[in-house]
């Protein structure tokens, strides 16, 4: 290849390897280990293919080398590099040749390069790290052309693709112009610019991490993740009553910001009680720690505490609902048997306004002790509500502490075990009887309200 088409063929492959690199230029958030760390040595060996000054008479031959490197910032390196280049005469029989061409009886040339090059790098946080260098050293011809080794400046061109945090692909276009401008001798000087294309692989060793993954972090994601995904879906019909409920984000989000406070499931406005469990870097699931209620319509709501690795928090809360399933024609019969032999205590089976079990409740209770004895495959839920009198904070409580009592009685009293009975304080919500003046507080509605239910989970 002669001298005139060298230029087109560098130019080619320049575009080539910058429209490559545009292409993954964005890619670079797949890692944020990626790019160039300050601090890091670069070890680089490289193969490629020199292009000669057509008055040296020299073929275009495989170049072959290594090179060193330190980066003092992610932008700034220095590095050493030596090239080695076996080529022959192109035409041996040239005749009257000129100061520094070979011709015969020469036959095989070999070329040394040594130099330093400084290095700046463009987006060194990147994947794709396109860069410049420039820096001087020397050439050594054997046979030789000159009575000691050539000075030589050096510049050029390149890019290092990021293939793993510690290896990239590099890729550089360098002229290596020799010149006897620092020799002794001024006689028929001689200047030759020798274009040469190289590819090598590049191991990197230590450096800052910290501080890539920092600057990738606060440099690149500044958007908010967001719910992709709910099972189940909102306003869903008839779900099971043990489907755990999952959520799915838009990108991988802090584990510890996803737990029972930040990834909750209401029934009205009381949090079913559950656990949650980050089960890939994307998503969360809610397992219930009882089954759902049937034929019942839950909230589910994930809050702005979720956030991404980067920091950023949801843009707002998300909720969404869905509706249990209706009990099959056999569990209605199943629990209508059980349900009229468990007594449901009211008003008078408590002291007023407190969780104290009255003597009569205490009575009743026993037939359920019996039933719960006469039933041993069955766990019940033990519901408590009140009437609409007081606020809504104390009635779910006061609800709560009198389903508590009631298990305590029949665990200690009847011996019942614990894993077969669960409680839940539903305050106000799910009134059996509307009432129209919330404060008569004796009046019928309001004792039809105040009642402790045995639900049945499970027959």
């Amino acid at each position: 290849m002669k001298m005139k088409n060298i230029y087109s063929t560098v130019l080619m492959a320049t575009v080539v390897t910058l429209m490559l690199g545009g292409m993954t230029v964005y890619a670079s958030d797949a890692n944020p280990g990626y790019g160039i760390k300050k601090g890091s040595f670069e070890v680089t060996p490289f193969i490629g293919i020199g292009f000669f000054k057509d008055e040296q008479n020299l073929e275009n031959s495989l170049v072959y080398g290594l090179r060193n490197g330190y980066n003092f910032t992610r932008h700034f390196a220095l590095e050493a590099t030596l090239e080695f280049m076996n080529t022959n005469i192109d035409d041996g029989s040239l005749t009257d040749p000129k100061p520094g061409q070979y011709t015969s009886p020469a036959d095989k040339v070999d070329i040394f390069f040594y130099h330093a090059d400084a290095v700046y790098s463009f987006m060194p946080e990147k994947r794709f790290n396109p860069f410049i260098f420039a820096g001087m050293g020397g050439t050594h011809y054997s046979p030789a052309i000159s009575d000691q080794d050539m000075t030589t400046f050096d510049f050029g061109a390149g890019a290092k693709f990021w293939i793993a945090e510690h290896f990239a692909l590099r890729f550089d276009v360098r002229d290596n112009y020799v010149t006897e401008v620092f020799q002794r001798s001024f006689d028929n000087q001689e200047n030759y610019n020798d274009i040469v294309l190289t590819l090598g692989l590049v191991f990197a060793i230590g450096g800052d991490r910290k501080e890539n993954v920092n600057i990738n972090v606060q440099e690149k994601d500044t958007l908010p993740p967001f719910v992709t995904l709910t099972v189940p879906y909102d306003a869903s019909l008839e779900v099971p009553t043990h489907r755990k409920i999952r959520v799915s984000f838009s990108e991988p989000v802090d584990a510890k910001t996803i737990n029972s406070n930040s990834f909750q499931v209401y029934l009205g406005e009381i949090p079913v009680p559950g656990d949650v469990i980050v089960t890939t870097s994307t998503s969360a699931t809610f397992t219930q720690k009882d089954l759902l209620l049937q034929d019942t319509v839950y909230v589910c709501k994930v809050s702005t505490e979720v956030k991404d690795i980067a920091g950023n928090p949801l843009a707002d809360d998300f909720y969404w609902g869905f509706r249990t399933a209706k009990p099959t024609l056999a569990e209605i019969e199943n629990q209508v048997i059980v349900m009229n032999k468990l007594v449901m205590l009211e008003d008078i089976h408590f002291k007023h306004n407190e969780a104290t079990l009255s003597d009569k409740g205490k009575e009743d209770l026993g037939k359920n002790i019996k039933t719960l004895k006469d039933n041993p495959d069955i766990k019940v839920r033990i519901a408590g509500y009140t009437s609409a009198s007081g606020t809504k904070a104390y009635n779910q409580e006061l609800s709560l502490r009198r389903a508590n009592a009631v298990r305590t009685y029949i665990i200690e009293t009847g011996g019942i075990k614990l894993e077969r009975l669960d409680t839940i304080g539903y305050g106000e919500l799910r009134p059996a009887i509307y009432e129209p003046l919330p404060d008569e507080i004796r009046s019928k509605a309001a004792k039809a309200n105040m009642r402790v239910l045995f639900e049945v989970i499970v027959k």
